[in-house]
């Protein structure tokens, strides 16, 4: 059994990521988050091993997650720090962790790939847990309703979100195994 390496510098990579964003959006501005994200990302695009697999599964990531934290801006239900003057989008800083995220999906979390239920209950658990943190110790986020509803709903969305993007994924990839040559 080879040493997983690359998932042990995907997660922590990721987590620095996540603590530089979180940390740069607490003090007013993104820079340091967007360019950790920027880095952090073609590190893993470069030296991944699997840009065209990452290439796929980052754009769905991207998608579905600006769609949410967007949805919940829209709402009313979290407030973001540094919003954009595009009222009811998810900021910068969000979408730069989104991106991160999406480079862990086939690296350090691909155990959740072959396994939908696991990977709502992480979702279901692991997405508030996320925001509660960037709340509590970062105070870039606050809640326009109740906290517990606001987690409720962010359970739900991540649940369903986290084996959506790898449902996608696999439907998306059976499209390159067709050479389109017919007998």
């Amino acid at each position: 059994m080879k040493f997983p390496w690359l998932n042990i510098a995907n997660a922590l990579g990721y987590q620095l990521v996540w603590f530089a964003t979180l940390f740069s959006a607490s003090k007013g501005n993104f820079w340091l988050g967007f360019i950790s994200s920027l880095i952090f990302s073609s590190l893993m695009f470069c030296f991944g091993g699997k840009a065209r697999q990452d290439s796929r599964i980052v754009v769905i990531g991207l998608v579905l997650g600006i769609a949410i934290d967007s949805m919940f801006a829209a709402s009313g239900w979290i407030q973001y720090a540094m919003p954009w003057s595009v009222i009811g989008f998810a900021p910068l800083w969000i979408i730069a962790l989104w991106l991160s995220f999406s480079f862990t999906l086939n690296h350090s979390m691909a155990f959740l790939r072959n396994n939908y239920a696991v990977a709502a209950a992480f979702g279901f658990i692991g997405g508030p847990l996320a925001y509660w943190c960037a709340d509590r110790v970062f105070d870039v986020i606050s809640y326009g309703t109740k906290t517990a509803l606001v987690m409720l709903g962010l359970g739900i969305c991540w649940g369903l979100v986290i084996p959506a993007i790898f449902y996608i994924d696999k439907r998306m990839s059976q499209f390159g195994k067709f050479d389109g040559a017919t007998a």
